[in-house]
């Protein structure tokens, strides 16, 4: 059951899609969103050069860039809470300072769900290079995540990626108990060369699905390369891909974790992050 919603809000490609998905999930469950700004002042990038004998240059640069990210911070927390209150959906903003990780692995804490951009997180163009977002996120045990592309589509097709590991078949159930989108056809898909192995994993998987009320069916792909899955993907047309996380399959050499980490560098695809 979903009824607090953690959303990420910022000034990235995806933050429209962000605030989309966040709206129309607490509309259909009845559930609360709580948007999160935080701004980082030790990460403006740039500040500009100094000029000889004075620093006038870069507290310029500096208040300037202070200036932007108040601004974006005012612009979006405006767009979220004129949609929250166009389609009814409770509420409420919260402004932090400081580094953004800590921020909301301690706000993840008390809410079913985290709303994120794929890409990056609170980046409001004052950093050249965003620190990549999911591997401390899921290292310190945020789960579930939904990590939002830049364009927004409706969720109907979901791809859940199964090996049979444990935590390949937690992020499963939490997605299935969770109904996040309880109309929708599923995909389970099993990655590895093993068809015997595979033959009966995705059995499982398929009448793990069907009795939650799913309609599902299943697909062996036997090979091994992270780009396999998102092919997949692509040709089946999903919507959304359901993978298990740890850290140590996002960080290690396995078939599953290079598929994570592929998928979370290039997918177009809305996924669920979960152990």
């Amino acid at each position: 059951m979903i009824k607090k919603i953690l959303v990420e809000l910022d000034k990235t490609p995806a933050s429209d899609s962000v605030v989309k998905y966040a709206v129309e999930l607490a509309r259909a469950h009845e559930a609360e969103l709580t948007g999160v700004t935080v701004m980082d002042v030790r990460k403006l990038g740039n500040t500009g050069s100094i000029l000889p004998g004075t620093t006038y240059s870069v507290v310029q640069s500096y208040d300037d860039h202070i200036a932007m990210i108040e601004k974006a911070i005012q612009e979006k927390t405006a767009q979220f809470i004129a949609m929250c209150d166009a389609e009814g959906v409770a509420h409420r903003v919260e402004h932090e300072t400081g580094d953004p990780y800590p921020v909301m692995i301690s706000k993840a804490r008390y809410h079913d769900l985290f709303l994120v951009g794929l890409r990056s997180l609170f980046d409001y163009h004052v950093v050249n290079e965003p620190e990549h977002v999911f591997e401390r996120l899921v290292r310190e045990g945020v789960r579930p995540i939904l990590a939002i592309p830049d364009q927004y589509r409706p969720i109907k097709r979901v791809l859940i990626a199964y090996s049979g590991s444990i935590h390949s078949a937690e992020a499963m159930k939490q997605f299935l108990q969770n109904r996040l989108w309880p109309d929708i056809t599923i995909r389970v898909v099993f990655l590895g060369k093993n068809s015997e192995e595979a033959s009966q994993i995705l059995r499982e998987g398929v009448s793990h699905c069907q009795a939650h009320g799913f309609s599902a069916d299943a697909m062996h792909l036997p090979g091994e390369g992270p780009h396999v899955l998102l092919e997949h993907a692509e040709k089946w047309d999903a919507d959304l891909i359901v993978l298990g996380n740890t850290a140590r399959n996002v960080l290690a050499k396995e078939v599953f974790g290079n598929v994570t980490h592929y998928l979370i560098e290039h997918s177009p695809k809305v996924l669920f992050l979960s152990q």
